[in-house]
């Protein structure tokens, strides 16, 4: 149960990174949210392939953390300027590495670098209703669709309610053939009654 968010995180990032993100070893890599879920899985797999890792984070602890799975450098962004950071810890601008790295991730290798490759995502109503209680609970109620059982019918019969006890022990006695001659019995005992 405790490591069940493992795969949700590794496919979350090789999916981002490696796939749609296209890293390679000896590239550098910003991480926002190092010490999150995703940030550490991030940090770790970036620098298992030979990337240089760089983190954010919201605490001295947290970048602690960070760095101790791998990054590089992680900037405390509640106290210091990330971008600024990176400026001073690498050879380019961040905004120039932002730059370069945005035109590598919208363009493709295949097509003339004056055509933007545009992608577009498109969210369909779902085709089936989502889940609502409200009907649940109305669907419940109806007897064609009501779950029976031996308690039930007894509960029915409790109430007094003797024709849904009859009615659900009609039910059962289709529903398990084999015991058909009990529910009969128990159908003519509530009758007499």
């Amino acid at each position: 149960k405790e490591a069940a968010c493992i795969p949700e995180t590794f496919i979350t990032v090789w999916s981002n990174l490696f796939i749609r993100g296209n890293l390679k070893k000896n590239e550098t890599v910003l991480i926002h949210g190092g010490a999150s879920g995703i940030g550490t899985t991030a940090i770790q797999l970036a620098k298992h392939y030979g990337s240089t890792v760089f983190a954010t984070a919201g605490s001295d602890q947290k970048c602690l953390a960070a760095e101790n799975l791998g990054a590089t450098k992680c900037i405390n962004y509640k106290k210091l300027n990330f971008e600024d950071e990176i400026d001073n810890l690498t050879s380019i601008s961040f905004g120039s590495w932002l730059k370069l790295n945005n035109s590598r991730a919208i363009f493709s290798e295949d097509i003339d670098f004056e055509e933007p490759k545009q992608e577009f995502y498109t969210f369909e109503k779902p085709k089936k209703e989502f889940f609502s209680p409200v009907k649940k609970a109305k669907e419940s109620v109806d007897e064609n669709k009501m779950p029976v059982s031996e308690t039930l019918a007894r509960i029915f019969e409790l109430q007094g309610n003797l024709p849904k006890a009859i009615y659900v022990y009609e039910q059962l006695s289709l529903i398990f053939p084999k015991k058909k001659h009990y529910f009969a019995s128990q159908i003519n005992l509530l009758k007499k009654k």
